[in-house]
């Protein structure tokens, strides 16, 4: 048999470097708690969220020491954190793109040159970019240094998919016989990113005349990006012919 040994537990923490001013407890690392690897790990990923936060795009831990007591089945743990200076941002470059334009897809991100660094803003960023539907993956990172005039480079790096979509079902049943629907996409109309759509329903086969057949059809545009990275416009129209029992419609 093999014995599993004691459990061991957070003894003393020390946060050190431009983490020394911050409390531990605020990350998780309280004197007692999970010595787990993924809880430290997860501390040091929110120290540095917090530090980026505050602007500072190079923020990092620079150094951990984890320290055993098997006496009192505990670890003494310090993280060493460098947050680097604040910053804004620089320029953007895009790769990946094939159908889709580059310059567009740089003005979706919303990443205004010498704006200050926000993480936010980062997640938004790519969220957006996957937002639009033409991309399979989409990846925003900052650079490793500061370009010479003290911002932070952006890359993206995406994946596009194929702007063409095709989709065709039905539902067959005793009472109301075959419904046939279908719909057909494009999500990269005119270049940048705009969505067309077109649905369309055929139900009753079967079950009524061909002249009482219910119809369903509809379109829909979307441009995105008219008037700022997160605004759309919309248009759409539908048309439906329905022949119930009691009445037309």
């Amino acid at each position: 048999n093999i014995a599993a040994g004691p459990k061991f537990t957070l003894g003393d923490i020390r946060l050190e470097g431009d983490a020394a001013g911050l409390a531990s407890a605020d990350f998780g690392l309280i004197a007692g708690g999970d010595a787990s690897s993924g809880a430290v790990l997860k501390a040091e990923a929110a120290i540095v969220r917090a530090l980026k936060q505050e602007g500072r795009p190079l923020a990092k831990v620079t150094g951990r020491e984890i320290v055993a007591e098997h006496a009192g089945s505990t670890l003494d743990v310090t993280l060493t954190v460098a947050a680097g200076p604040v910053a804004g941002y620089g320029d953007t470059t895009v790769e990946g793109t094939e159908k889709v334009d580059r310059d567009f897809t740089e003005h979706m991100t919303g990443l205004k040159r010498g704006r200050q660094y926000s993480p936010d803003e980062i997640d938004d960023a790519r969220d957006r970019l996957l937002g639009l539907e033409v991309f399979n993956s989409v990846t925003v990172k900052e650079a490793d240094a500061l370009d010479s005039e003290g911002n932070i480079p952006i890359g993206v790096e995406v994946s596009e998919r194929k702007p063409r979509h095709l989709d065709l079902g039905g539902s067959l049943s005793s009472t109301d016989g075959l419904d046939l629907k279908g719909n057909w996409e494009h999500r990269n109309l005119f270049d940048p990113a705009e969505k067309l759509r077109i649905d369309g329903k055929i139900s009753g086969i079967g079950s009524n005349d061909l002249s009482q057949l219910n119809y369903s059809a509809g379109v829909m545009f979307e441009k995105p990006g008219v008037v700022g990275p997160a605004s759309k416009f919309f248009a759409g129209a539908n048309t439906v012919l329905e022949h119930p029992d009691a009445y037309d419609r």
